[in-house]
């Protein structure tokens, strides 16, 4: 009988191993959040849109102007309209949404996003961007993670990042670039 069959009955000490070897179910680190997001891009962490957010989606102005081209069914089930993964924009016990629409909720040559702030309680529309890609990046504002979106064509490139207020996003700085072929 090895030193822990003497301390503890056999069934205890296989889970102790157990238990020392994978740690705690249940009690393992949560994915680490996804940054960066694109139309066709795969979501890591995708959630179910709550009728609450999805409330708050669709009275936004962007929202409207996707659903009057939208069929008959897409209108009639608005949520396939959208993909939504789950980020901590704030802090880690605090869920939001990145949501990417999906066509007709999308611009001619890009991406529409929407940023949902406190997804579960209250959930409020705090920013809405276009683009090819949206970026959660590492620096942040009044406590929240900034948010950058770049679109590019042939010709230019332009990269826009978000800074949180206290109530929701607004515009820091727009930069253009020619790109050169």
């Amino acid at each position: 009988m090895g030193p822990l069959g003497r301390l503890y009955p056999p069934a205890l000490s296989a889970a102790l191993v157990v238990l020392l070897l994978f740690g705690l179910p249940g009690l393992a680190a949560p994915p680490a959040d996804q940054n960066s997001f694109s139309q066709e891009g795969i979501l890591e962490n995708p959630v179910t849109l709550a009728p609450e957010v999805l409330k708050v989606l669709l009275e936004t102005d962007a929202a409207k102007e996707g659903l009057a081209y939208a069929a008959a069914a897409q209108r009639a089930n608005p949520a396939q309209l959208f993909r939504a993964a789950q980020v901590h924009l704030s802090h880690a016990d605090g869920a939001d949404l990145v949501v990417i629409g999906v066509c007709p909720m999308c611009g001619a040559d890009n991406a529409w996003f929407w940023v949902v702030g406190s997804a579960a309680k209250n959930p409020k529309v705090i920013l809405v961007a276009g683009g090819k890609e949206l970026q959660v990046l590492e620096s942040s504002s009044k406590g929240y993670r900034d948010i950058q979106s770049v679109w590019s064509s042939p010709s230019e490139t332009d990269t826009t990042v978000y800074h949180f207020n206290g109530a929701q996003y607004e515009l820091r700085k727009r930069k253009s670039t020619k790109n050169h072929a």
